[in-house]
């Protein structure tokens, strides 16, 4: 390849990691998500293909190695298009299914051009990526420019929520501390020391300790490591320089200095515990109060009641799983079978099972699981072997080794392989940790040669683009309707809420989120205007939520609630079907609610008995409510009347 053309490829994979950490559009429902996973689309065709184009000068065909790594790939590829096609959620699955596609076809592009990226490049970009994300958290967390984060629109948004921005710590800070370590620069090291102090302060100013144990138990993953093998430990001292400890100690000293200054600011005004009692309560300096404690705990009880809840969804899918994309859709009939979650709530997706490793298991089954497995754990294989040679790029593989170790923890509290930023990330550097290991350790038995010239890279490049790029725009659209819809929702304006809701489905109706807010936003429609088209579309759109989410509580109450009004008798006695279900899936908050309902299609039903039943259910909670109370006297003596019960 020429060098020129070398160079221009490398600047652009520079330019996406900026874009992964900093994109944003105001537009979208989701300002940094959404135009994120585009990006992540669009990339996954123009990396390999603009590769192809700049091989064709020189040399007529490539070769590509095809080993052990690239036959899990390939099989995890076929598992994931497997578990696409028995999903429970057919809408979301194939949504999950196109991003970890770009994944894959990233990892295997980092694969094969990895050993042409200038790692000492990688590692500067990475430490000024993590130093900006750090900054614009600590101003977050000190109350500075509290205007530009107030915007959701604005570039801060993506550090407004901690779980997107505090695993990038994990991953990259050891590419700081290795760098202080192993540089011979004072320059350079007094540059990262500043950059070590700012990324620390925010890493304990955010308080989020999932990230914390990752940043912890890596570095012991690392001091292990340099334990167990003596020719990484050889290595890694010949290359420390002791006056990097003079660096490292000021860095230090300037983290505490920032933090204990942040203590005696204002708390931040959300649920979060301050850092200040958080201090206080590890060092036993006080207790906490009511509000703190339950502050304190309720990510905790978040989890851990999602997850008694999810192992009994792996009990019934073993193997294959539930589906690439159904958590969402089935947690709902699960959330009550071994602990009441009572942070379930039918409005909102609440982050899946705040556990990347155990969703990946209930999504694609043990099967899925071992074999993304085996692929971390042939990528720690190949470091340990690059880490036995003592090359110019042992900073790489040491920072690659702690941060991808701290990122799995973190994964284990935390979502971050369900946001794209992690999943480039992470195929960047896995794919270019075997480009690199196939570098010094060749191997010739597998190997595949196909020709890359302009007779067919250029068509096949322009129809991939087009797909891409139809893809993409049907994925802006939508998200740009969603974010009108929900505004003009909040606003009460449920007639053009509607409008914007079922453009943002029509044109990309592959996310179950879409469909869910646009069922509940055409039913507060037809609830005010109660006109036979509006009818007829939520009826429609319903239908098409259902078949994406068939066990959530929302679009099944509108199922019952259009049926019990309209009574027609087949329907309204097909209903009597759906009670256990609808009980099951009904949250506790609503529990009631579902009983006087379900009281009423006992009535319809002229099922007097268990109308009374489920009445009298609502009227010992409620005794003051009089509504029910004149319900259960009219059912008590009227003999047969089929007047409404209002």
């Amino acid at each position: 390849m020429e060098k020129s053309n070398l160079n221009y490829l490398n600047l652009l994979i520079y330019i996406l990691f900026f874009l992964f950490s900093f994109l944003f559009c105001k537009n979208m429902a989701n300002p940094s998500d959404g135009p994120r996973w585009i990006l992540l689309n669009l990339t996954a065709v123009i990396l390999p293909l603009s590769l192809l184009i700049f091989l064709r000068k020189k040399k007529k065909s490539i070769i590509f190695e095809f080993s052990f790594f690239h036959l899990l790939i390939l099989i995890l590829f076929i598992w994931l298009l497997f578990t696409t096609v028995i999903a429970i959620d057919k809408a979301n699955s194939i949504d999950e299914f196109i991003n970890l596609l770009s994944f894959i076809i990233l990892l295997v592009f980092f694969s094969f051009y990895g050993k042409k990226v200038n790692l000492r490049n990688i590692i500067r970009i990475f430490v000024i990526i993590i130093s900006s994300v750090s900054l614009l958290g600590l101003f977050q967390y000190y109350g500075i420019l509290s205007d530009l984060f107030a915007q959701v629109s604005s570039p801060a948004s993506t550090f407004v929520n901690k779980n997107l921005a505090t695993p990038l710590v994990v991953l990259f800070f050891p590419f700081i501390f290795f760098s202080i370590l192993f540089s011979n620069s004072k320059k350079k090291r007094l540059i990262q020391t500043f950059c070590f102090a700012i990324t620390l302060s925010y890493l304990i100013a955010s308080t989020t300790k999932s990230s914390w144990m990752g940043v912890f138990l890596s570095f012991v993953f690392f001091v292990g490591i340099i334990l167990f093998f003596k020719d990484i430990r050889k290595n890694s001292f010949r290359k420390f320089h002791r006056s990097s400890l003079f660096f490292l100690i000021p860095g230090i000293l300037l983290t505490f200095l920032i933090v204990h200054i942040r203590t005696y600011l204002p708390a931040p005004q959300d649920e979060n515990l301050s850092l200040k009692s958080t201090l206080d309560f590890f060092q036993g300096k006080e207790k906490l109060t009511a509000h703190e404690t339950k502050a304190f705990n309720k990510p905790v009880a978040i989890r851990l009641s999602k997850w008694q809840n999810s192992f009994e969804i792996v009990k019934d899918h073993p193997l294959s799983g539930i589906g690439l994309g159904s958590f969402d859709a089935v947690y709902p009939f699960y959330h009550k079978s071994k602990i009441d979650d009572q942070w379930f709530m039918p409005r909102f997706f609440l982050g899946g099972t705040h556990n990347d490793s155990l969703q990946f298991i209930i999504e694609t089954g043990i099967v899925g699981f071992i074999l993304i497995l085996m692929i971390f754990l042939l990528i720690y294989f190949f470091l340990i072997k690059l880490l036995h040679l003592n090359d110019k790029n042992m900073i790489f593989y040491l920072a690659s080794l702690t941060g991808i170790t701290g990122l799995i923890i973190d994964s284990f509290f935390n979502y971050p392989f369900h946001h794209p930023t992690y999943l480039f990330y992470t195929a960047f550097l896995l794919g270019t940790i075997y480009a690199k290991y196939r570098e010094h350790f060749p191997d010739n038995r597998f190997k595949i040669r196909f020709k890359a010239n302009r007779s067919y890279s250029i068509p096949v490049l322009i129809i991939l683009l087009l797909i891409s790029v139809y893809i993409s725009r049907a994925r802006y659209l939508s998200g740009v309707y969603l974010k009108k819809a929900l505004f003009m929702e909040n606003s009460n304006l449920f007639s053009t809420a509607s409008e914007y809701s079922k453009k943002a489905v029509d044109q990309w109706q592959f996310q179950n989120r879409t469909l869910f807010v646009n069922s509940r936003i055409l039913y507060s429609y037809y609830s005010n205007n109660r006109s036979e088209k509006s009818y007829r579309e939520l009826k429609k759109y319903n239908y098409l939520t259902l078949q994406s989410l068939p066990y959530h509580y929302i679009p099944n109450l509108i199922r019952i609630l259009l049926i019990t009004e309209k009574r027609e008798p087949a329907q309204v006695r097909n209903l009597l079907k759906s009670i256990p279900l609808f009980l099951r899936i009904t949250p506790n908050e609503q529990l009631y609610d579902a009983y006087e309902l379900i009281g009423y299609i006992y009535y319809l039903n002229r099922d007097k008995t268990n109308s009374l039943y489920y009445y009298r259910k609502v009227l010992a909670k409620f005794p003051d409510n009089e509504k029910i109370r004149k319900r259960v006297e009219l059912l008590l003596s009227i003999e047969e009347n089929s007047e409404r019960v209002e």
